[in-house]
């Protein structure tokens, strides 16, 4: 739910002229080196343009909402903090979504409804319960990528639950929770909030713990009651 080594610096040192005159400048290029992954949340700051080129989207947008009716797979596999779901269902946490009910019927609604991001990403809540997790990837990836805010935050969490696999997945991760609280979704606040609080920064945990409860989020409310 992909972070890589540097490079290191070509020629250090200048050679010598063959007649002992000094040293002549070296005629290979410099390469820089690249920025060092993150290594703890303590040291992080926000930059959307990561994320966005992990996306491969100069921008994410703003989702706009759609009109795609309930179905099946909005009662198997729905956010339960969605605010895009269907308003006659309560929806589900993510370890309540069982893949072996939510997967069949949520590729049949999204062959009926294929621009449906709601259905996106419920699909991609599905198959991240199984060890299908490059579809679940994909899936989290698209509906984020067009700004679908539970998306940006679930993929966040996948990014985070893979964090050990690339050095950049923590950076990513913690970027797209960011702006899945910049759009409203206040469940990524509160995870940004637990993720300082066991990082040994009470401070910054408040912050955003608080932020989420202004916003509506009971279990946040709960925290800072």
């Amino acid at each position: 739910i992909s972070l890589v080594s540097s490079l290191l610096t070509l020629g250090d040192e200048a050679p010598t002229d063959i007649h002992g005159e000094g040293a002549v400048e070296s005629a290979q290029p410099q390469i820089s080196e690249p920025a060092k992954p993150l290594e703890t949340i303590l040291d992080f700051s926000p930059d959307p343009s990561k994320l966005g080129m992990y996306l491969g989207a100069d921008t994410i947008p703003v989702y706009a909402g759609e009109q795609t009716p309930a179905t099946d797979c909005d009662r198997l596999a729905a956010g339960l903090y969605d605010p895009h779901k269907p308003t006659s269902l309560e929806g589900l946490a993510s370890y309540d979504v069982n893949p072996e009910l939510a997967i069949e019927p949520c590729l049949a609604a999204l062959q009926d409804h294929p621009t449906s991001l709601r259905l996106t990403f419920s699909l991609a809540r599905a198959y991240a319960n199984t060890w299908e997790s490059v579809a679940a990837f994909e899936h989290f990836k698209t509906a984020a990528r067009a700004g679908y805010s539970a998306a940006l935050s679930e993929l966040g969490d996948l990014l985070m639950y893979y964090r050990d696999l690339d050095p950049q997945n923590l950076e990513l991760a913690l970027n797209a929770y960011v702006l899945a609280s910049e759009r409203g979704y206040w469940e990524a606040a509160q995870t940004l909030g637990i993720a300082y609080w066991q990082e040994g920064d009470p401070k910054t945990a408040f912050n955003w713990i608080h932020k989420a409860a202004q916003g509506g989020h009971g279990p946040a409310m709960g925290y800072v009651a």
